[in-house]
């Protein structure tokens, strides 16, 4: 997980905070990033699943405005499904029905 009090894990914290019963948060960086999706199943305790339909090759290539958006669900304390999408300048985060994939 990343660092939870600095960077964008932090930045996104601060947007969580402001509404954590929202069904949809976002944010909108300064510079455009890597774009990417990743959905996330965020359970109790220590538990945190997440994956992509794009194999990264190469881990640096992987958003870290995705992975700071993960960290700060992790930790607010939201847990259940979520997807993350980041294109552009913008990250947004929603609530997800995602079907049943972990048995």
């Amino acid at each position: 997980m990343s660092k939870p009090e600095t960077g964008y894990t932090a930045k996104m914290r601060e947007v969580i905070k402001e509404d954590p019963e929202a069904n949809e948060w976002t944010y909108e960086f300064d510079k455009k990033g890597y774009s990417g999706t990743m959905d996330l199943d965020i359970q109790e305790g220590n538990k945190f699943i997440a994956w992509t339909a794009i194999e990264y090759k190469d881990i640096s290539r992987f958003p870290a405005r995705i992975k700071a958006a993960a960290s700060a669900l992790y930790s607010e304390g939201l847990r259940g499904r979520f997807r993350v999408v980041a294109e552009g300048m913008k990250v947004v985060v929603s609530r997800a029905n995602i079907p049943d994939f972990i048995t």
